[in-house]
């Protein structure tokens, strides 16, 4: 190994084009005993006289490789330096990542740490613990391992939360009140599009299973309604005010096929039916024209 000094004066250190160049490995002994940035006495310590400003960056640590086995020119790979991340005259800082483009550009920034912890990735101003971005083109961030395993994210507060694929049931996306997935499972959404509330594996598009109200519809307005919609028709379950209606092939007034209050039962059309129809009521009146087939 050998160090070589390049200065562009007589004495080292006094200019910017003033270069220690190291070939094999460097060893720094010593410890850090305190955080105190006056007592790094054993630590490397690199010093830039700039970047006082906001995200000026100072000195730093870049790294070179040979970029083709038949030459010995070597190329910029990544980087780390120092950046200031407050103003001018306060003490905010932290580090700035850089990672070398496939390309003969400038190395580009790609990871940072700020005064306040936060980490940035493809921001250089995290606004979070982690903060993931990427400019001018959908940001996404990918969870897995491309194998047998469960990939998911687990939310740990006062009460233990995780989402994520679920290899032991055909991979469905599973919502559980657990640190791991397939236990303490809520919600499920099959790779089909059924989805299951209570249940890991639906039958249906929409099952839900319990015990008791398994199901609650609830509107600010005086009504709520239940939509059920085929190829044909579109019909209508309404509880509009102490009074629920059943329609028939629209959503008016005159496609009401069934009325109910506290107090009457109105059926409008023929009723049908292949068994026995009990009634019982202490007043019982037919209006004219209306059938009862049995």
């Amino acid at each position: 190994a050998s160090i070589v000094y390049e200065s562009g004066s007589t004495k080292f250190g006094d200019t910017a084009d003033d270069k220690h160049n190291f070939t094999g490995s460097a060893i720094i002994l010593g410890s850090v005993t305190d955080l105190d940035p006056e007592d790094f006495n054993n630590a490397l310590t690199l010093t830039a006289n700039v970047g006082n400003g906001p995200n000026e960056r100072g000195a730093g640590l870049f790294f070179k490789q040979k970029w083709l086995g038949s030459s010995a020119q070597v190329v910029n790979v990544g980087g780390i330096s120092g950046v200031k991340t407050g103003a001018n005259g306060t003490y905010g800082g932290g580090l700035a990542f850089f990672a070398q483009p496939n390309g003969a550009g400038d190395a580009q920034e790609v990871m940072r740490f700020n005064h306040s912890g936060n980490v940035g990735i493809g921001t250089t101003s995290p606004n979070d613990i982690l903060h993931v971005s990427k400019a001018g083109a959908a940001t996404r961030l990918r969870v897995g391992n491309n194998g047998a395993h469960d990939a998911s994210i687990y939310f740990n507060t006062s009460t233990d939360w995780s989402i994520g694929t679920d290899t032991s049931n055909n991979n469905s996306l599973t919502f559980g009140n657990s640190s791991a997935i397939g236990t303490g499972t809520k919600v499920v959404i099959e790779t089909g599009g059924n989805v299951g509330i209570g249940i890991i594996d639906p039958e249906n598009k929409l099952d839900v299973r319990g015990t008791g109200t398994v199901a609650r519809f609830v509107s600010n307005n005086a009504y709520v309604d239940q939509i059920f919609v085929n190829s044909g028709a579109t019909n209508f379950l309404n509880f509009n005010g102490s009074t629920f209606n059943v329609y028939n092939n629209g959503g008016s007034a005159g496609n009401i096929t069934l009325s109910i209050t506290p107090t009457v039962a109105t059926f409008t059309g023929n009723v049908t039916t292949e068994g026995a129809l009990q009634i019982v009521s202490a007043n019982i009146s037919f209006q004219e024209n209306t059938d009862v087939d049995a």
